[in-house]
This record gives C-alpha cells, sequence and structure tokens, in this order.
C-alpha cells in the first residue's frame, strides 16, 4: 500500500495542472511554506517507518533468529520509500533524522534482503555526498554498486554515477576496467574530458568541460552533481597543474650533496594559468608559416566574454601572483602540497625530497592517500553515520557501542 502511494505521488508530481490546487491547500496560511504532494506523501509513510522502528520486541537489538523481529521487518521498506519522495521533492535536508533515528533503534542492516540494502546505501551515499562527507558517500556507494545484482544494469548505472562523483571528488579516477561493463554505458563518457583535465591539469580544459555549451551540462546538472565538481574538484585541477609545471622546469643539482630544497617558481605557475585564461577568453596560437605553405591554423579570435565561474578567477579576472600563492597556500594547508612558500622569493620549497625518494613523492602526496589518513585520524575511515554495520551491543546504562565496524564487502 505504501509503495503504490509513493508511486502515485511520484507520476502525480509530473503533473502540476493536477496538483497545484493541491499544494495551495496545504500552507495553514500563508505565511507558511506550502508542501508539495510529494513531501505530503513522504510525511505519511514516514508515520509508518516510526511504528515499525520503535516497536518493542523480545530482544533488545531486534534480531530474533537471524531476522529482525515483528514489525521493525519493515523499518528500511519504509525507510527506503521516504527517501526516495524526499529526493524527488529535493527536501533531502529533512532525511537526516531519518538516518539518526536508524543510526539508534535500528537492528543491523545485513539481517534486510538485499534489495532494500542497496537502495538505503544508495541514498545513504547520495546523502553524505550532498553534505560533503566524501568518504562516508564513497564507502556506502561502493557497497551498493558491489551487493547490487550485475543483472539489475539500471540500478547499478545509477549507483555508478554517484560512486565515480565521490572518486573524483578524493582524487580517484574510473579505470580501464570499467568500459567493458554495461551499466558504464553513457556514464564513462561523462566523466572522461573532466578526468582527462583533471589529471594533466588543464584550468581551461576543466571549465571548457563543465561550461553550459558542453554537452554533458544539462546531464550533470539533473544529477545534482555540477556544483560538487565545479566547485571541490578545481582543488585537484590546481595540484595536478602545480605538479606538472614543477615537472617541466624542475632541473636536478649537479652536487649530490646539496642540502637545497627543491622549489617550483610561482612566476611559472602564473604564467600557465594566465596562458588558461587566455584559452578560455577565445586566444587561439598565432599561426605558423614555413616559406609558402599556406597557414595550418585559423587566425586569432577576439576576446570572448565569460561567466562569473568560467574563468580561471572568480568573476573572471586575469590571474595575479596574489592569487596563486593564495592558491597555493590553500593547497599546502590541506595537505595536498607538502612544502611552504617564500612570499620574498615567489617560491614554493618542497621539504623532505631526500627522505621521501624525491621531489615529486615529497611535495605532490596522492590525494586519496591524505584524505584517506586525514579520515583514520579522525575516526571516519570505517563508520557511516546512518548504516548499521553490526548488531548493537547494549552495556551498562544502554549505551551502544558501534565502534571497529566494518564496511561490507
Amino acid at each position: 500500500m505504501a509503495e503504490t502511494l509513493a508511486r502515485l505521488a511520484t507520476n502525480l508530481d509530473k503533473r502540476k495542472d493536477l496538483t497545484s490546487q493541491f499544494e495551495k491547500g496545504t500552507a495553514a496560511d500563508a505565511g507558511e511554506e506550502k508542501k508539495s504532494l510529494v513531501e505530503t506523501t513522504a510525511e505519511t509513510i514516514q508515520r509508518g517507518f516510526t511504528i515499525c522502528l520503535t516497536e518493542r520486541g523480545e530482544s533488545q537489538t531486534g534480531i530474533k533468529d537471524g531476522r529482525p523481529e515483528g514489525k521493525k521487518i519493515g523499518i528500511y521498506a519504509f525507510a527506503n520509500l521516504v527517501l526516495k519522495l524526499l529526493f524527488q521533492c529535493q527536501k533531502t535536508q529533512l532525511a537526516s533524522q531519518l538516518f539518526t533515528n536508524i543510526a539508534q533503534q535500528s537492528p543491523p542492516l545485513y539481517s534486510y534482503p538485499a534489495g532494500q540494502r542497496v537502495t538505503y546505501l544508495y541514498y545513504l551515499g547520495r546523502f553524505q555526498l550532498y553534505n560533503t562527507h566524501f568518504f562516508a558517500a564513497q564507502i556506502a556507494l561502493q557497497s551498493a554498486y558491489e551487493q547490487c545484482h550485475a543483472r539489475c544494469v539500471n540500478q547499478r548505472r545509477s549507483i555508478l554515477v554517484y560512486l565515480i562523483t565521490a572518486n573524483l571528488l578524493l582524487g580517484r579516477f574510473p579505470g580501464p576496467s570499467l568500459l567493458s561493463r554495461p551499466e558504464a554505458v553513457g556514464v564513462i563518457e561523462r566523466f572522461v574530458p573532466i578526468c582527462k583535465a583533471m589529471r594533466k591539469g588543464d584550468i581551461a580544459g576543466f571549465r571548457q568541460a563543465l561550461s553550459p555549451q558542453s554537452p554533458n551540462y544539462n546531464w550533470l546538472f539533473r544529477r545534482n552533481i555540477y556544483l560538487l565538481i565545479q566547485s571541490r574538484c578545481q582543488v585537484i585541477v590546481w595540484r595536478s597543474l602545480a605538479r606538472r609545471i614543477f615537472l617541466l622546469t624542475y632541473q636536478l643539482p649537479t652536487d649530490a650533496s646539496s642540502r637545497k630544497a627543491p622549489t617550483l617558481d610561482l612566476n611559472d605557475l602564473l604564467a600557465a594559468a594566465q596562458y588558461c585564461q587566455k584559452i578560455l577568453e577565445g586566444w587561439q596560437r598565432p599561426p605558423i608559416q614555413f616559406g609558402n605553405m599556406p597557414d595550418l591554423q585559423p587566425p586569432p579570435t577576439g576576446k570572448k566574454k565569460l561567466g562569473t565561474h568560467d574563468g580561471v578567477q572568480y568573476r573572471n579576472k586575469m590571474p595575479n601572483l596574489a592569487f596563486v600563492e593564495a592558491t597555493m597556500a590553500s593547497l599546502v594547508q590541506q595537505g595536498l602540497l607538502h612544502g611552504f612558500i617564500s612570499h620574498n622569493q615567489s617560491k614554493f620549497a618542497i621539504i623532505g625530497a631526500k627522505q621521501k625518494g624525491g621531489p615529486f613523492n615529497a611535495g605532490f602526496p596522492p590525494v586519496w592517500e591524505v584524505l584517506k589518513a586525514r579520515a583514520e585520524r579522525e575516526g571516519r575511515a570505517d563508520e557511516v553515520p546512518g548504516w548499521i554495520m553490526e548488531e548493537k551491543k547494549i552495556g551498562g546504562g544502554g549505551v551502544v557501542h558501534m565502534s571497529h565496524a566494518n564496511p561490507v564487502g
């Protein structure tokens, strides 16, 4: 019955001509925000979820003979319907209390059917992704993808969209093995230009891949991942650009016993950033002529007007040395670069090159390893809020111990 109600609300939400009159009457007065049919339906189904969650049984953990007892068997069935509706009406913030209630009172997720587990972890991963908990999102979505049956191609494709996004934000790119999987068709192609730009440090290519003129713009925007990629992945693009410029300009010292720290001249990085800005503005390299041969390239074009977020720098300003220094300082503070900045010399110096096997390993640690180590220090590497991974151990005073839980798969 609840599933039928949710499906009916989903279909009616597409017919605004039929539901507009209903939505006008849902507000008690002019000052109250009106609720959509989908949101109202989610609240109705959530009452059933609460009844299932709060039922008291014989067992303190809610598990009897390896299965949820009583009405607790319907916890995730109702929860998944509520989450589906909340995500559809873009009220994902309302799901926070649902995940909190599950973490406090629900039996472990592994005791429920695979379909319910996969659906719940899919929405939990998306919720963590939208709340910038990227490491937790990656754990939940990876488990959902692994537990989803290989024949469920459409479901695996939906999970893969957000799993790739979470990994991109953590500095990990999809491998070639994904190309042969049926669920990757129509998904990998959307991320290829973004991944190439992030690997090469191509700021111009990154902006162009996310511009409104890009064929992937609407696809990314409809799935609510456009702004995440635009704002978060540019940090990795800058790190890759700095590494690439260092690779092109660094010269090994002639004296092996030299204690001078390897450095990157920030003026070189500035020149690269200004070059990317000119490319975005429509500048092209002048044609090269060899004798009487015709031009092999089109002539330079005029300056193109860019939007606020379409240039290298916010408000489409030409990058200057202060901007480059601030960007590098931010990367150092986040741990994505290892060293210090000399403001007087306009250089970035790498620390510990000899101890860590060279300046590249020392100065540019892998993004994934940096973020993973940070999650381990903060105690977030093996837990996802809202995911009960093991049975609750009720100790003195009714305290629930859930530490040292390992993700499924």
